[in-house]
């Protein structure tokens, strides 16, 4: 936009699912609007917004805050919040190592027939005498559409330059906070569908293409 402001868009649209079945509730979709300013060569601070949604789920906007901290010409401290903030050292312009905390989400639909085939999401032929409920009769409301997982962690970042624009990243480290919920097709949590999970170890590596002197 100027030699300070800088205006940052971006669109996505994927399927996610067991994929049994494809139909338009595995979609999921997100956007982000990002304004930043320069305040000089060592610091730019931005703020915007990232809204999400699918998966039964309207768009949901979300305050987004980054950040880009140089104070030396190896470090570099990179924040977005609320969804990640990191520090990193490079060292001869080849090799970087750093720390990151992190929270990731994501979700994907069921349409697995033993689910679908079955009680609440499909009446039955006869009633189960033994439980309370009439298995005669769907509940739309209490089948299970879609699982969410949300995942926070913390760990070490670790980076070497392969060629002058291709990168092997990889973190590692545990996990802080581990959340899973089962929901119907309108994004509503079931009753006891809630599961918290204990912490794990994490690791992934990317091989990543970057824009150069970035």
């Amino acid at each position: 936009m100027s030699d300070r402001y800088t205006l940052v868009t971006r669109a996505g649209v994927g399927l996610a699912g067991d994929f049994a079945a494809v139909d338009r509730g595995m979609i999921g979709y997100s956007t982000l609007a990002l304004v930043t300013r320069s305040w000089s060569r060592e610091l730019m601070v931005g703020g915007g917004a990232v809204m999400t949604g699918g998966f039964g789920k309207s768009l949901i906007p979300i305050p987004a805050i980054s950040l880009r901290w140089l104070p030396t010409d190896n470090v570099r401290v990179d924040a977005f919040l609320p969804a990640f903030a990191e520090a990193k050292y490079t060292a001869w312009d080849r090799v970087e190592i750093g720390a990151r905390l992190e929270v990731v989400g994501s979700a994907y639909a069921v349409r697995d027939a033993r689910v679908a085939g079955r009680w609440p999401c499909a009446a039955q032929a006869t009633d189960d005498p033994r439980t309370p409920d009439n298995e005669t009769i769907a509940r739309p409301g209490s089948c299970l559409d879609h699982v969410t997982n949300t995942l926070g962690s913390i760990g070490l970042v670790t980076g070497v330059r392969l060629t002058s624009t291709l990168w092997l990243t990889a973190f590692g480290g545990v996990t802080l906070y581990r959340h899973l919920a089962d929901e119907n097709a309108s994004g509503d949590t079931l009753s006891g569908g809630t599961k918290w999970l204990p912490a794990s170890a994490v690791f992934r590596s990317n091989l990543m293409w970057r824009i150069p002197q970035s």
